[in-house]
């Protein structure tokens, strides 16, 4: 490492640690402890995933280790002494790229409003002993959302993944401390930089992560290596017809909120259609409905990706207006933004100033901001479907996400100084729940149609590159 990239990386450092100070008086994670973390995951190569179960009652675990491992399993218990814990057994799968062995544990019959102490473990090793909390029986459904985290090693920037992971630490740390009865973490989408496994292991590095499931989905840089699906435990994921290799669209439940996760980077629309039907039909009685993929398909105009968001919109606007989606939660364009609420793509109801809409008939789309990547979008967001931008790229957001009786509230803050600089209330006055389509349009079938071939073209040439990088 040269003494240039080392001053970089201090400078760097420091100016994201002070970033945070206005409201965060000192971070968690010292400088002496994420060179703990990060020696151990040197030595192991791997970080403990936590994320979703199928629904509040699970919780799902991964974790690496060698060739040759075997018995992975999970032990659970209410109190710091795992010698009388449940054990939960699991799965492994060889990543070919790697040579490690990915274990896969999910657990079961979770009681709310309990503190659980849990170990993973396989014939090689074990980790520490980390815990986390269900929520209370009766209390809102509360989620912080990032955006294109992009974990990285850039040296011409100063960063390397230990010294990005540690960005993204930090700025989870703030969200956190400000809103500590969050209930789950989501993160729409490019979670690498260029889908290494050791960005992926930074973007587990991070202590929280241990006591608060986090919900990703597939990005476009997620796309450059086939890794991701390593690295997460993603529960009820779609049997795509043709699926991407290396993840694909899956769904969870918390309490009365139905999350859809689709890969927006597989252009199969049958199978998002597919994935979505079997989704909502499993949960026909969730009063709330909500979307997440990586493009944001509806915050700029731009002569560059114009092609490619036209044709993803034939792919999702249907879909997601058949479905009876309320919001959707994305990503791309490193910048917060919310629309008017839209159907089939187009505006139907314009809201102006309006900070509430009540019993909307469509969904409003929320953007938000990258992590490591700051930076906003390269072309004025001049979209008229577009209610509110955030016009200030070098500033860092996220979302808090609450859904509490009738209400679905979003506030987009500064991850700086906590300041909130949108808010935005759905409001669902007969408690209903959303219809789902009987069948597509006619002219879905076509669409179903082409971006199947495309599909294929684009599953032969992934399984082309993925040999050719084993």
């Amino acid at each position: 490492m040269t003494k240039t990239f080392t001053k970089a990386l201090a400078t760097l450092l420091s100016l994201a640690l002070l970033a945070g100070a206005g409201l965060v008086p000192s971070l968690a994670v010292t400088d002496a402890d994420w060179d703990a973390i990060w020696e151990e995951i040197d030595a192991k190569q791997s970080a403990v995933a936590l994320t979703p179960g199928s629904d509040e009652t699970q919780r799902n675990f991964a974790w690496q280790s060698a060739q040759g491992a075997t018995n992975p399993v999970v032990r659970l218990n209410r109190s710091a002494d795992l010698s009388v814990a449940a054990t939960f057994a699991g799965t492994s799968e060889l990543n070919k790229g790697t040579g490690l062995l990915t274990h896969y544990v999910t657990v079961e019959h979770l009681m709310p409003d309990t503190l659980y102490y849990y170990q993973c473990s396989d014939s090689l090793g074990k980790s520490d002993v980390y815990n986390f909390k269900t929520a209370p029986a009766d209390k809102p459904t509360k989620i912080v959302m990032f955006s294109d985290i992009h974990v990285k090693s850039d040296e011409a920037q100063g960063v390397d993944e230990k010294s990005s992971g540690r960005i993204w630490n930090d700025a989870l740390e703030q969200a956190l401390a400000r809103e500590p009865d969050a209930d789950l973490v989501l993160a729409a989408g490019d979670n690498a930089n260029e889908g290494k496994p050791r960005e992926y292991l930074g973007l587990f590095a991070p202590p929280a992560l241990k006591g608060i499931p986090l919900a990703a989905c597939m990005g476009n840089h997620d796309k450059k290596a086939f890794n991701l699906k390593y690295y997460m435990n993603n529960p009820n994921a779609h049997k795509a017809l043709l699926g991407s290799l290396q993840g694909g669209d899956y769904w969870f439940r918390y309490n009365d909120v139905l999350f859809l996760v689709f890969d927006s980077t597989n252009g199969s629309g049958i199978d998002h259609y597919r994935f979505a039907r079997e989704a909502c039909l499993a949960n026909g009685d969730a009063k709330w409905r909500v979307a997440m993929y990586h493009h944001d398909l509806h915050a700029t105009i731009s002569p560059i990706k114009g092609p490619e968001e036209w044709a993803m919109k034939q792919i999702f606007d249907p879909i997601l207006a058949d479905f009876g989606m309320d919001a959707v939660f994305v990503g791309h364009n490193h910048r917060y933004i919310r629309t008017h609420v839209l159907a089939r793509g187009r505006v139907v109801q314009n809201v102006g100033d309006a900070r509430q809409v009540t019993d909307p008939k469509g969904m409003v789309y929320f953007g938000n901001t990258s992590v490591v990547h700051v930076s906003g979008s390269d072309y004025p967001s001049v979209n008229p479907e577009n209610a509110f931008c955030f016009m200030e790229p070098s500033v860092m957001t996220y979302n808090v996400i609450s859904f509490e009786g009738g209400s679905l509230h979003v506030k987009a803050c500064r991850v700086d100084n906590g300041d909130v600089i949108d808010e935005f209330v759905i409001v669902k006055s007969g408690g209903n729940t959303p219809k789902s389509a009987l069948l597509p349009r006619p002219s879905y079938f076509g669409v179903m149609f082409l971006s199947g071939i495309y599909a294929l073209i684009a599953r032969v040439n992934d399984t082309r590159l993925m040999n050719a990088a084993q």
